[in-house]
Order: C-alpha cells, then sequence, then structure tokens
C-alpha cells in the first residue's frame, strides 16, 4: 500500500469500471492522481460529473495524511489486485476496488455467510447458534454484518467455538456500527477481521448497506437466512448472492411468524434450499471439511460433570424448556438448579436463549 492507494480509496470514486479505465489509460494510480486533469481523465473514459467531483476531491484530500491515518488505526487496506483479495469477490460483476482490513482476511479460506433479522425471536437465535456452531466446526469462516440480531449472533457463536469470523461494515472501519456490538468487534479483530469498502469517517447511512450485502454474499461460497421478515436487507443478501451465482439456504420457520416469512417465501419460490442441519449445506456446497481449522475448541467432556449437573443435562434437548418445568421435572430447589445452569453454561453444554428457556447446544 502507497499513498496514492489510500488517497485514492478515500474518493470512494472508483468503481470497477472507473478502476480499469483508469488503470489502463495512466498506467498505475500514483501516475493517475498525479496527472490527473479534466482533459486527460475525459479521454481515459469518464463521464463529467465523476471527472469534475474527482478532480475537486484531488484538491482536498492529501495522500499523505490519509496514509498516516490508516497506519495509526492499524488498519490494512488492499486493492483488487492484491494477493489478500478474497478470491471470490473478484468474481462478482462490480467487486470494490478497495477493501480496508483491521484483523486478519485470509483469502484461501473458505467463507459462508449467515444473515437474519434483526429482531431476532427465541427459534432465531438457537437455529442460528447451532447451525453456525456446526459450519464453524467443519471449517468454515462465518461472514456476516455485525447488525444486532442475528448477525451478531453468528459472530458470537463462531468465537464461541475458537473458529475464526469476519464481519463486514457499512460505514469506515474507524467507527463500529451499531455501538452496542463495539465489544464483539473487538473480539472478531483478534480471530478475524472486520473490514469494509467505505473510506474512513463514512458513517452508517441506509444506502451503504445494499453495497455492504453485495460483499457478504460476494466473498463467500453461499448465503443462509436463518430468520428474516418479507422485507428485510437478508433478502437483499441472498438475491444478491443469486445474481453472483451462489448457493441460497433458508431455515424454514413457522407460518404465523413474520420472522419467517422471509425464510418460507425464499423456499417457497425456488431462491434457497431448504436444510435441516449443517449436513444439508455442507453436502449441497460439496465439501468435506470435518475441523480443518487447527483453532476449533472441542467440547468439554461430559465425564468432567458432577451427578446433579448430568441429571440436569440430561433433562436438556434441542427443544427449549422453561426454567420451571426443568425444575418440576428434577425436584430440586430453585437456588441449586440456578447455580447448576449457569455452571453448565459456562461450560459450553447450554444457552439461555431468553425468558429462562433452556437447550442444549450439542
Amino acid at each position: 500500500m502507497n499513498p496514492f492507494f489510500s488517497a485514492w480509496a478515500a474518493t470512494d470514486k472508483l468503481t470497477f469500471l472507473r478502476y480499469q479505465k483508469i488503470k489502463k489509460y495512466f498506467g498505475n494510480l500514483e501516475s493517475a492522481w498525479k496527472n490527473a486533469d479534466k482533459q486527460s481523465l475525459k479521454e481515459a473514459g469518464l463521464q463529467n460529473k465523476t471527472i469534475e467531483k474527482i478532480l475537486e476531491l484531488i484538491q482536498k484530500i492529501n495522500p499523505n495524511q490519509e496514509f498516516e491515518k490508516i497506519q495509526k488505526l492499524k488498519i490494512q487496506l488492499i486493492d483488487f489486485e492484491s494477493e489478500e483479495y478474497p478470491i471470490l469477490l473478484k468474481e462478482i460483476s462490480a467487486p470494490p476496488v478497495f477493501l480496508y482490513i483491521k484483523g486478519q482476511l485470509n483469502p484461501k479460506e473458505n467463507y459462508f455467510a449467515v444473515v437474519g433479522a434483526r429482531q431476532v425471536t427465541t427459534y432465531g437465535k438457537q437455529v442460528t447458534d447451532a447451525f453456525v456452531r456446526s459450519l464453524a466446526m467443519q471449517g468454515l469462516t462465518i461472514v456476516s454484518g455485525l447488525a444486532l440480531g442475528i448477525d451478531g449472533l453468528a459472530h458470537q457463536a463462531s468465537l464461541n467455538v475458537g473458529a475464526r469470523t469476519i464481519a463486514v461494515l457499512g460505514n469506515g472501519l474507524d467507527q463500529v456500527y451499531p455501538v452496542q456490538n463495539r465489544k464483539l468487534a473487538d473480539k472478531i479483530i483478534e480471530n478475524g477481521a472486520i473490514i469494509s469498502e467505505f473510506p474512513l469517517g463514512t458513517p452508517p447511512h441506509n444506502y451503504n448497506f445494499p453495497r455492504r450485502n453485495r460483499i457478504i454474499s460476494g466473498m463467500s461460497l453461499g448465503v443462509l437466512v436463518t430468520e428474516a421478515k418479507l422485507k428485510s436487507g437478508s433478502l437483499i443478501t441472498a438475491r444478491n448472492a443469486i445474481e453472483q451465482n451462489r448457493e441460497v439456504f433458508a431455515i424454514p420457520g413457522s407460518i404465523y411468524s413474520q420472522k419467517s416469512e422471509g425464510t418460507n417465501y425464499l423456499i417457497q419460490k425456488g431462491e434457497a434450499k431448504l436444510v435441516r442441519n449443517s449436513e444439508d449445506v455442507l453436502e449441497e456446497l460439496n465439501l468435506k471439511l470435518v475441523k480443518s481449522q487447527n483453532i476449533i475448541k472441542s467440547l468439554p467432556d461430559t465425564s468432567s460433570l458432577d451427578s446433579v449437573e448430568s441429571e440436569v443435562l440430561s433433562f436438556l434437548s434441542k427443544e427449549p424448556l422453561l426454567f420451571d418445568n426443568l425444575q418440576l421435572d428434577l425436584e430440586i430447589n430453585t437456588a441449586q438448579l440456578s447455580t447448576v445452569l449457569t455452571i453448565l453454561e459456562m461450560k459450553g453444554f447450554v444457552s439461555n436463549l431468553g425468558s429462562n428457556q433452556w437447550v442444549k447446544t450439542f
């Protein structure tokens, strides 16, 4: 990376087509920055409005200052021709010219996207956690958008099993949106990366997210929608994936739940394959990746549990069970059951889905 890369990236005006035209005419981005004028950019094939805006930005942007900003924040900037650029992302019709990266991006990994509703149900939490854990433990690196709801759950489930995960942002990397996921973003950076095509200082405008979504699907082997309304960004991501010739998967839900209208619609229209478990996904992708990530954590051995912990665990399954019903079945007092469930959750055996509903995590 050099100061002229960071300067061009800061303009946010180089679509892939413009990038190709400029490189063809000027030879490289440094020469283009230094020698661009109205006549040369017109000869390169750019439109007048674009030329005016680019020349205006060239006057305003200091390449060295942009370069220093990126270095100070420990951000890496790569372009389309970099060896670190995601391989599949190069195949889409309008790939981002630049990617800002905080953390570590490995283009040889098998990326897989998981997206869904921001307002998630208990069912959505459960199936997202179960699918992501299993897929991550099979060696897929989960990609999502760091949004509240399904996105955040997908990232966290990956981290919980020691797997890498990638968050694609719809704003500059010098700010994390939503702010509620700042701690999660820090954890992702330690064991994966947050990435964006947007220059530093770019706020999370609504119109940024369709651009963000095409990256999520474009860099991935496929997209899984776990829960979504009929009109949602997740369906936009799914349709991007279809246009990009990626596999689309959806988890069916109740016909009475608005949060499952989107997933059920994708299945009904034949736009997504109905999946019941992670094996369905791997089979469709024709992948055999069992534990290909050497960082994967294995679940603790149940032999380490005492008799009461084992008994509580034996009453739980993938079907949510209310605390009160569990207590009636076990006939132990509230304080003891609360303690045991907390210990089991810390050990990774059970999960509280909210409203005191408990399930096994494996």
